[in-house]
């Protein structure tokens, strides 16, 4: 491996499934650490990409390489330090939700210690404890129990498909927090897919994009919502003689959103001057507010601009 601090890396991964091509080409690096989100519409790869590189699925080109070792070709010891939630849990409905993860945990050699730390970072120790069995668990719970086992003995790679499905808020809060502080605590890397960009920009420090199983972008979330050019919003009086002013000075798309403010798009480097125009020209400026796009944005605008899924590409 080029780099020792790379500890999932995808180079020219294809997948075809008889004349439609679910991945095409795709080259990704996710490092230790990492909080990797991994985007895309329905279609795009995602899953497909997913299941190959836990070995799920044998690409048809390239190859996938865990903490050095080639998935392909040395699955035990490239699977060995990995945790994954791929699709919907599934477990031993008759068992409680400890048993069953005790189950997993000896398995693994694993102490009942480990079992606990699982459960209490998801929020399920309590329900757990009680003699339940896994098969009358909610939708939530059996979420909540399946990302327990991919964190079960803190692996160094957790993959997760979509983890916050079917979770209420509170839950949703717990794994976000417990997601966050393995990675800097333990240095554990996450890759997770999920279609809850909000969740994504909250959680993850990196993001790759998928559409029509081609990689659209991949790089740091906050570089990637800080555009050079950005949409600030002006709240000024007198307002209609402030929108001349402006526009005399350059800023020609300052428009009236509504009374007392402006709409203007501007460099970034362009703040200060903007701002400065105004005063000295005698207006008084009570709100300068650069407008940060989300990451749903950022999504929508890529996802559009590289086309829509190819309709025979009907796999995730």
């Amino acid at each position: 491996m080029a780099n020792a601090d790379v500890v999932l890396e995808i180079r020219g991964l294809t997948k075809r499934y008889g004349r439609a091509t679910a991945v095409s080409g795709l080259d990704l690096a996710v490092r230790a650490g990492d909080v990797y989100g991994f985007l895309g519409p329905n279609g795009a790869g995602k899953t497909t990409t997913i299941r190959c590189a836990l070995g799920l699925v044998r690409p048809s080109e390239g190859s996938v390489r865990i903490l050095g070792h080639d998935v392909a070709t040395q699955f035990r010891d490239a699977i060995a330090h990995v945790g994954a939630l791929v699709e919907r849990p599934a477990f031993y409905p008759y068992l409680t939700g400890r048993a069953n993860l005790r189950l997993f945990a000896r398995l693994a050699h694993l102490g009942d210690d480990a079992v606990d730390a699982a459960l209490d970072g998801v929020r399920l120790a309590a329900a757990a404890a009680e003699d339940r069995r896994y098969g009358t668990y909610s939708q939530g719970m059996r979420q909540q129990l399946g990302i327990a086992l991919a964190l079960l003995g803190t692996p160094r790679l957790v993959v997760l498909d979509e983890p916050m499905n079917g979770l209420d808020p509170e839950a949703v809060r717990a794994v976000r927090t417990l997601v966050r502080r393995l990675a800097a605590e333990h240095g554990t890397t996450f890759l997770v897919s999920s279609h809850l960009l909000h969740e994504v920009e909250t959680t993850c420090n990196r993001v790759a994009i998928l559409n029509a199983g081609k990689l659209v972008i991949d790089g740091n979330v906050d570089e990637l919502l800080q555009p050079a050019i950005v949409d600030v919003r002006v709240r000024v009086t007198p307002l209609d003689a402030a929108i001349e002013c402006l526009r005399a000075g350059g800023f020609d798309g300052a428009t009236r959103v509504e009374d007392g403010v402006v709409h203007v798009r501007a460099r970034a480097e362009d703040l200060a001057s903007l701002n400065e125009r105004l005063v000295r020209s005698g207006f008084r400026v009570s709100e300068l507010a650069p407008l940060r796009p989300t990451l749903e944005d950022f999504f929508l605008e890529r996802t559009r601009a590289d086309g829509k899924p190819d309709a025979s590409s009907s796999r995730r």
